[in-house]
């Protein structure tokens, strides 16, 4: 005779095979479910990013637009580029121009040097206390001061105005309070004491 064996699960079994099963559901669909907050929670990020970019500059553009706003926004710091490489090399012709010291004008203070102002804006003191060759030139207009740091805030100002927080007043006037002290420093002069807090 042959025999068989029944395999079958008693209801114990059953009843632990049911209690395994359901536990690894949980924790994959718990698992599952920490995915979707994690990504939810990341989309929730990337739109408060997104908000807050184009609060400050507005929607993201696309063909000529897009162009357009890239060359405004690095307007000035490739203007600043092409300004220091027009007037720095001699071929074009601006630097010997801006560097002129005729025609001018002079004025003489007696023993302690003449004074003379050229047209392209070159100050000079000649014969300092008499002394021969002992000379002092400041060239305003080839300095980068003057151009092209500040003709480039000047023209980025009007450009942005309607963006601005501050007036071009106001601005100048932030700036200079925050190099006061650097400038007095490095031209030598004492430095003025920070104020005592009360």
């Amino acid at each position: 005779k042959e025999s068989s064996v029944n395999f079958s699960l008693m209801p114990d079994d059953e009843g632990g095979m049911n209690e395994g099963n359901s536990h690894v559901e949980s924790q994959t669909s718990s698992h599952a479910a920490s995915k979707l907050v994690t990504k939810h929670s990341s989309i929730e990020d990337a739109t408060d990013s997104q908000r807050a970019i184009e609060m400050a500059i507005g929607p993201r553009k696309s063909g000529m637009a897009y162009v357009r706003e890239f060359l405004l926004r690095t307007s000035p710091i490739c203007l600043t580029v092409v300004l220091l490489i027009v007037t720095r090399v001699p071929q074009i012709g601006l630097n010997s121009l801006l560097k002129k010291t005729s025609p001018h004008f002079s004025i003489h203070f007696g023993s302690y040097a003449t004074f003379r102002l050229s047209a392209s804006l070159v100050f000079q003191l000649e014969n300092i206390l008499t002394y021969p060759n002992l000379d002092w030139k400041y060239e305003l207009l080839y300095t980068p001061f003057l151009v092209p740091f500040i003709l480039v805030s000047v023209i980025t100002h009007l450009i942005y105005r309607k963006e601005a927080s501050d007036s071009l007043l106001g601005i100048f006037g932030t700036v200079v309070s925050r190099v006061e002290s650097p400038a007095a420093a490095l031209a030598g002069g004492p430095t003025p004491p920070p104020p005592i807090a009360a």
